[in-house]
């Protein structure tokens, strides 16, 4: 069967359980439903293995290694945007 099928399932849960967070109704059921969306993450894995086997080995963890900071950057630059607009008294 390959990854494909890993990935595909995936991304499947992801975007179903991420467009029922918007329908949840009580904390708890959130809850429920984010774990779902957690569990779906697992497969989300599976893309960065395909990419170190198409790179040159002789500068794989490298190349790897820039796709991580640009992930953790990603992830920095959320947190520093829900600061500023908390900061400004914007709120949802």
């Amino acid at each position: 069967f390959g990854r494909r099928p890993a990935f595909l399932l995936g991304a499947i849960v992801i975007t179903a359980f991420g467009f029922g967070t918007g329908l949840a109704n009580r904390f708890w059921v959130l809850v429920g439903i984010r774990f779902f969306v957690g569990f779906g993450t697992g497969g989300s894995i599976v893309p960065f293995d395909i990419l170190a086997e198409f790179l040159p080995t002789e500068r794989r963890g490298q190349r790897l290694l820039y796709i991580n900071y640009f992930w953790t950057l990603g992830s920095l630059s959320v947190l520093a945007f829900a600061y500023i607009s908390i900061g400004m008294g914007r709120s949802w």
